[in-house]
């Protein structure tokens, strides 16, 4: 169900520009701009710096901040994360299963 029930429809628009960049070893840093627009109610802003560490190739850990840049956003957001590649995963786990299985 989309909307209100009551009748309308709620619309919002995001966007976002993104930027990575690795750094030192297994270390990067991040940085995004990002908005979301609800037409008639509100409208936030913000911005996000952080660092990223790869531990193996599967996995990504980020922690950053994120600062509203406007009245209707939250003023400081302290965020942090797991990425995890679930495609190079399933390769790990079928090279093992062709592994087990000998020649």
């Amino acid at each position: 169900m989309l909307g209100d029930p009551a009748g309308g429809t709620d619309v919002g628009h995001q966007l976002a520009l993104a930027a990575a960049t690795p750094m030192l070893g297994r270390f990067g840093a991040f940085g995004e701009l990002a908005g979301l627009v609800i037409p008639g109610q509100r409208s936030d802003i913000f911005a996000s710096l952080g660092v990223t560490y790869n531990p193996d190739r599967a996995h990504v850990f980020d922690l950053g901040f994120v600062v509203g840049l406007n009245d209707d956003a939250p003023d400081l957001m302290l965020v942090f994360g797991l990425t995890t590649n679930l495609g190079y995963l399933g390769r790990a786990r079928k090279t093992a299963a062709t592994l087990d299985q000998g020649p």
